[in-house]
């Protein structure tokens, strides 16, 4: 690419991506451009500030949410929402870090892919925020006092009620203490979410000031990924950056002194190294105590240091049989081992937390000593070179993987892999070829072998930069925050002249006018949007393909996948009782957990490392798409390199049909249930929308029943009780599993590969081979989707530890859709009405509506949401509200293009290979679901409303429910 105004300052090709990759400097502002030219269709352009801040008061975090309420082009209050619906994007958010935000969006179509990038760059460097209707976006997104129908002092805001969320959960709270113990000096030592309580302390003019240092061109960083990138996409970047005047920004210092700081002077800085290790006591909400155990090892930018930390920890603490790890969890001291996030979220200085939850506060001290004692115990025996080489192979593996999390694009992976070290000055295009850095450390080994031991004793064991962090688990802990925060507002209110009283209200009734105001004809024709003639009128097929080898069916889905091949057993499950497939994921659990005939447990870890990316582990539960019965599988999935495919199909093999569930397992597993517990109650809230539409769909139909008794409310339950009578019923426990492993393994498995097409027929004759010496005799169950009516339509609530409400309302369809139709009411719902009503106005972080036709469900559910009587009051509106809909012709295409985009759900190459498979699996064929693609583009505003009528029709089953605080809260 070519502009006068760019010049280049790194070039070269990324081998490990297959991407050429050049960064420009813009020539005016300095603002730098990073340009990855690779095969991905799936195009992405981000716009990333350095954004620290300073009190607690989460500016960067509101910040972020507010920039998308409207631009000065585009003048819409509620812009993100309004893009959304008229776009097919594959990906759309914006991120908070620690010391940066993201602004990434990613689409297949490169007029779509043009417009988004138009949208974000006008909303980042124009926002709506900084004009005239700035203060009313700060207080909906930021905070607002206002009165309830009670007459009583509330505060409200989309981040003020979703920090309170986050701060139900026991991990928020342990990065914000060793982010704050190791760095209390800098920036991170502050919540960059926001803590609550400071939240209601940022003024809008700090907000404004925040904006005005950290969002300038000469503070950022542009990220342009993909194969259709093209000129006009860099001149459009240009034509944004050439209006402002290079700003010297001091952003990123090497240190900075603590005094006088606030909202917009602070800057990334490093913490002087601790003459001494610290010890820090605080209390946390958990019934039981942790011990954090954290040092800084080192610069960031140090992308040598950063691998041999990689390294380090993969070797110390990430496998179930680390050394670090295993004396930890079997030590009896705690419930759950604890490693933070530093492998992922990078600051400007290496962090490397460790610990122990769920331990009694009289034994805090012994966890120390344990770790101590484990480091110079393991600093003294080395490791195997075998050990080494697997690791450093496992973690290569990863990175070529590229993924994020679950369903997010590779790009996307790609960019925060080089913000973690090109943020503080590293090289982007020695981020992307890690394989010369690997390979020097390889270098290192070979000629120093110490190297790792020599590494740990200096950094985790001599290192004074260190922090012993005593978590005080206290029950009442969250109850105590809300009280205080209680006591607060009553004090204001009580403080509170007529003339303050008469001014709140005022501003609540003008923002509430503000946020009901419909949007002029002139600001919604201003929105770039795809034509409905811009949308292709077939589905890009999935390419999958089944095969048979020797009597097996395999499934085939070819793919450019880098060089990884993809391999996977669906094995079937239906012929469990509902009591064993409720212990199913202890199971699934189990496997690579114990030994098998021919390995330890210790050994398949080194093994999946030296030869594998990692294995996934899920279960799949499913009606048939013509709901004429259920599918129950559990399915075990590898990735591995090509020339490693007979290993990685070998060990599946082993794990899954030798696997050894005998007396010997009495400790592990034990611990595997109180591990498998602690991670379900700490994601819960996480998720706590679909916990609770879970929850209540479970009346309904089977499979939603198993899916809660397998992965929801009941299932923590369930790991309690199973916790709480361990020592009894052990026996009872260990013949269930050994059945579960007798019948699952008697069903002949289906294969499912994904890769390079030459390589997937010899992959698929390597596992044919495998399973020869399998006995293979019984046929599934078939199961009806039907489980016996509700008797009552009372409430069902849950009750746990959260400061914030989920709500939920179900109903069962009663007759048959028009699917198309429905999927567009769903999405005007999300995007438009519930957004405005449940979100903007009522102050939710978030609300949904969730259609399952293949379960006849559907439901709505709000996340983290202040105003639950409300909620549910405008729930009952939705049937009338999709009855009586008007749309002109172009209101009615624009919700069609999100809604085919919606549908056509672009998949990145591990979820394409399950989603070929669960679509297989359901008979739910590229033809059909071309069919329902049909329908949607096919739909009028009547089979839309129409729909409407049928939510009323099902009225008569309506199940509500709430995942709620304790009644104590």
């Amino acid at each position: 690419m070519f502009n006068s105004n760019y010049s280049i300052i790194e070039q070269g090709f990324a081998a490990q991506y297959q991407a050429n990759v050049t960064v420009y400097s813009h020539n005016i502002t300095k603002a730098k451009i990073v340009y990855i030219d690779n095969k991905d269709t799936n195009c992405l352009f981000a716009a990333v500030f350095k954004t620290p801040s300073w009190g607690h008061k989460g500016v960067a975090h509101i910040l972020e949410h507010s920039v998308l309420c409207g631009s000065a082009k585009y003048p819409h209050k509620e812009l993100f929402g309004e893009v959304v619906k008229t776009s097919i994007a594959t990906f759309i958010n914006a991120m908070t870090f620690p010391d940066k935000t993201m602004y990434p969006v990613t689409s297949n179509n490169q007029k779509d892919f043009y417009n988004l990038q138009s949208v974000y760059l006008d909303s980042v460097f124009a926002p709506q925020a900084m004009g005239e209707n700035g203060q009313k976006i700060f207080e909906q997104e930021g905070h607002h006092l206002e009165f309830d129908n009670q007459g009583k002092l509330i505060r409200k805001g989309v981040v003020y009620n979703e920090m309170k969320g986050a701060y139900s959960t026991c991990d928020h709270w342990l990065l914000d203490a060793y982010n704050a113990g190791l760095y209390p000096d800098t920036c991170y030592s502050q919540s960059s979410g926001g803590f609550p309580s400071s939240i209601g302390k940022l003024t809008y003019s700090e907000f404004r000031d925040f904006y005005t240092k950290f969002y300038h061109p000469s503070n950022s960083t542009i990220f342009l990924t993909g194969s259709k990138i093209t000129q006009a996409n860099f001149d459009l970047i240009d034509e944004y950056l050439s209006q402002y005047e290079y700003l010297q920004t001091d952003s990123l210092v090497e240190t900075l002194t603590p005094d006088k700081r606030t909202v917009a002077n602070c800057a990334i800085s490093y913490q002087p190294a601790f003459e001494s290790p610290r010890t820090i006591e605080q209390k946390y909400p958990d019934k039981k105590s942790a011990l954090i155990w954290a040092t800084s090892n080192g610069n960031s930018k140090d992308l040598h240091q950063v691998f041999l930390h990689k390294i380090v920890r993969r070797l110390l603490i990430i496998n179930s049989t680390s050394p670090l790890r295993l004396a930890l969890e079997s030590s009896g001291l705690g419930s759950n081992f604890y490693y933070g996030d530093s492998d992922d979220d990078a600051l400007a200085q290496i962090y490397n937390p460790i610990g122990l939850l769920g331990v009694d506060e009289n034994n805090l001290d012994k966890v120390t000593d344990l770790i101590n004692l484990t480091l110079t115990q393991i600093v003294k025996k080395g490791f195997d070179q075998e050990e080494i080489e697997s690791i450093i192979n496992s973690l290569s593996l990863n990175l070529r993987q590229n993924s994020l999390y679950p369903n997010s694009p590779n790009n996307l992976g790609l960019i925060v892999n080089i913000l973690n070290s090109n943020l503080y000055g590293a090289s982007v295009l020695e981020s992307l070829n890690y394989d010369l850095i690997i390979d020097q450390i390889k270098s290192e080994l070979t000629a120093n072998p110490q190297t790792l031991t020599q590494f740990i004793q200096k950094y985790w064991i001599d290192n004074p930069h260190k922090v012993i962090i005593k978590m005080i688990g206290g029950p009442d802990f969250l109850e105590q925050i809300k009280q205080k925060e209680l006591a607060e507002l009553e004090q204001l209110q009580a403080s509170l002249t007529q003339e303050q009283v008469q001014e709140i209200k005022d501003k609540t009734a003008k923002l509430n006018q503000w946020q009901s105001s419909e949007q002029t004809p002139e600001v919604l024709s201003s929105i770039p949007k795809l034509d409905i003639t811009d949308i292709p009128l077939n589905q890009t097929r999935s390419n999958c393909s089944q095969i048979s080898i020797d009597n097996y069916d395999i499934l085939t889905s070819p793919l450019d996948s880098s060089g990884l091949n993809y391999i996977g057993l669906a094995l079937d499950t239906s012929n469990l009782s509902d009591d064993q497939l409720q212990l199913l994921p202890l199971y699934i659990k189990c496997l690579t957990e114990l030994d098998t005939d021919n390995y330890t447990s210790s050994q398949i870890k080194k093994y999946l490392d030296k030869y594998t990316g990692g294995l996934t582990k899920q279960i799949i539960n499913a009606n048939l798409n013509d709901k004429s019965g259920v599918i129950h599988k559990y399915y075990i999935q590898g990735t591995t390199l090509t020339e490693n495919s007979a290993n990685l199909s070998g060990m599946i093999a082993e794990i899954v049909y030798k696997t050894k569930f005998n007396l010997d397992i009495k400790s592990k597993l034990k611990q595997l249930i109180t591990e498998k517990k602690s991670l379900l109650r700490e994601g819960f809230l996480r998720g706590g929308h679909g916990q609770i539409f879970s929850f209540l769909a479970s009346n309904f139909d089977r499979v939603s029943k198993i899916n809660q008794a397998q992965s929801g409310y009941k299932q923590i339950l369930y790991l309690e009780k199973l916790e709480l009578e361990f020592e009894t019923i052990f026996d009872q426990l260990l013949a269930q599993l050994q059945t579960i492993q007798k019948i699952t393994n008697s069903v002949k498995p289906l294969v499912n590969l994904g890769g390079n097409l030459e390589d997937l027929n010899k992959v698929a004759t390597d596992i044919t081979k495998l399973l020869e010496s399998q006995t293979f005799g019984a046929s599934p169950i078939s199961h009806s989707s039907q489980i016996p009516p509700l008797t009552s339509q009372s409430d069902q609530d849950i009750e746990y530890d959260t400061q914030v409400n989920y709500v939920g309302q179900l109903v069962s369809l009663p007759i048959k859709i028009n699917l198309g139709a429905a999927l567009i009411a769903q999405r005007y719902l999300v995007r438009e009405y519930l957004w405005n009503k449940v979100r903007v106005q009522g102050g939710a972080y978030g609300a949904s509506a969730v259609l399952r036709p293949t379960n006849d469900i559907f439901g709505l559910v709000s996340y983290r949401d202040p105003n639950q009587s409300a909620t549910y009051g405008i729930y009952d509106t939705v049937g009338d509200t999709v009855a009586n809909l008007e749309l002109t012709p172009e209101d009615l295409n624009k919700l069609k293009i999100g809604t085919v985009g919606s549908w056509d759900n672009h998949s990145y190459p591990d979820e394409l290979i399950i989603s070929n498979l669960i679509n297989h699996l359901i008979n739910q064929s590229d033809e059909y679901r071309q069919s329902v693609r049909d329908q949607i583009l096919l739909a009028t505003i009547e089979d839309i409303n129409q729909f409407g009528e049928i939510i009323n029709q099902a009225s008569s089953t309506k199940l509500r429910g709430m995942l709620k605080a304790k009644k104590s809260l």
